[in-house]
């Protein structure tokens, strides 16, 4: 990840379908993915999106213990667990908040440095630990 941009954007906008804020994440100006609704952290979810997008492989190394929001689910036996084993889907459920999503990056070795706000968008820069 050296010699680029490492930049995070969370940008809020309003679903112009129905009304309701939509959250946007750029990673260095590329579209990771959205949501919209109300009544969770929409800001978690799309962390979540480009964690998922970004990191996969990385994903299915970690343990899952402690986090809130993220577990790995066994299809045939339908039972959550905590470590990948193949043919596991992987949940990361980013709506129990951006600070849980933080924890996954920290497992993963980076964290998130908050650079600047404004009332549509927030920017982080994507640090490696």
């Amino acid at each position: 990840m050296e010699n680029e941009k490492n930049r995070l954007q969370f940008k809020m906008t309003v679903d112009k379908s129905n009304q309701s804020p939509r959250c946007t994440v750029y990673y260095n100006g590329k579209n990771y993915g959205s949501t919209a609704g109300v009544g969770y952290d929409l800001k978690g979810v799309c962390l979540s999106h480009f964690i998922k997008r970004r990191f996969l492989a990385q994903l299915k190394r970690l343990d899952a213990t402690g986090i809130n929001g993220f577990q790995f689910y066994n299809i045939k036996t339908k039972t959550w667990h905590q470590n990948y084993q193949q043919n596991y889907k992987i949940l990361l459920d980013g709506s129990y908040g951006f600070a849980s999503m933080e924890e996954v990056m920290e497992r993963l070795g980076y964290t998130l440095i908050f650079e600047k706000e404004t009332k549509a968008s927030s920017w982080y820069e994507l640090k490696e630990i």
